[in-house]
């Protein structure tokens, strides 16, 4: 009977998974961590062979769905789909009820979509590098809008800054949208955005796309240069999303998951439905994924502490 007790568990995680799987989102449907998510999870649930079910828990930048992933019970049925908050917000000072290198065990990084830098269609600059000379030659005349304190596109604008020696003065909002009503209408000057926030009305003449934060160029904007190519060598700037669990979730599960992610990345359609929306395809696990996430956690720590973000 001890033997079998023993036996019983042991039998339970070699046939994980045998229900339903939660993924859980910080955000609200429409944005990008969602619709990624909702193109990730049925691939998922085809490798895993249960259904994967897409919960949103949106507030707080997505640390509320952090932090209830962190809580949850370390058996692989609860999964966060996490993005680049998970590092920026410790190094931003926030207060956090979790500390996501102890608490949260990374299962892979799936996708990463970079950002547009874009501003209002009267601004005197046409191209990446008259902006960077109107910025040199005007310091703390033009204004960047955000969508809030400490939210990735103000990091990353931030590392524009520094990346090309310019001030601008910062204009946080609540979300998205009004930055970019504010843009269209020429109250503010400059943003950042990822495809979906920007190409609509890029695409209408509405306001002007200077170039792109990624490594290569967008294929949905194959004219619009990188930042690296043209005014800062090296330069990246881009949000990723992956897939985390509880800490405590036995290494088998954690393996399980990881090898259904990169299973799923690899799937052609799944790519080409990123592209659409502006993503690419990452699709690592392991101790690739967890060098990716410790070496973007330095990055965007620097930066933050640079520019005097940290709370």
């Amino acid at each position: 009977m001890a033997a079998l007790a023993v036996a019983a568990p042991v039998q339970a995680q070699g046939d994980y998974p045998t229900q339903t799987i939660r993924l859980i989102v910080g955000f609200a449907p429409g944005a990008i961590a969602d619709l990624s998510a909702r193109q990730l999870a049925p691939r998922l649930s085809q490798e895993l062979g249960v259904p994967v079910i897409v919960e949103n828990r949106a507030g707080a930048a997505g640390l509320l769905a952090n932090e209830f992933v962190a809580r949850a019970a370390p058996d692989g049925y609860t999964v966060l789909y996490h993005d680049s908050g998970l590092v920026t917000a410790p190094a931003l000072g926030r207060d956090l009820n979790y500390d996501y290198k102890t608490d949260l065990t990374p299962v892979g990084i799936a996708v990463s979509g970079a950002f547009f830098l874009y501003g209002s269609p009267g601004n005197p600059a046409n191209t990446i590098e008259e902006v960077v000379s109107e910025l040199k030659e005007n310091p703390g005349k033009y204004f960047y809008g955000s969508s809030g304190n400490g939210v990735l596109n103000h990091i990353a604008f931030e590392m524009f800054l520094q990346a090309t020696g310019t001030k601008a003065n910062h204009v946080p909002y609540q979300g998205s949208g009004p930055v970019m009503v504010d843009i269209m209408a020429n109250r503010v000057d400059l943003s950042m955005s990822s495809a979906p926030g920007v190409l609509p009305q890029y695409k209408e003449g509405l306001l002007k796309i200077y170039a792109y934060g990624g490594e290569e160029r967008s294929p949905l904007l194959p004219d619009v240069p990188t930042i690296s190519e043209t005014v800062a060598p090296g330069f990246t700037a881009a949000n990723w999303f992956g897939l985390a669990v509880p800490s405590g979730t036995e290494d088998a599960i954690v393996a399980r998951l990881s090898e259904a992610l990169v299973a799923s990345t690899q799937d052609p359609d799944f790519a080409a439905s990123m592209e659409k929306e502006g993503a690419e395809v990452v699709g690592i696990a392991g101790d690739e994924a967890r060098d990716f996430i410790e070496k973007q956690a330095g990055t965007w720590a620097e930066v933050i502490e640079r520019a005097g973000l940290k709370q």
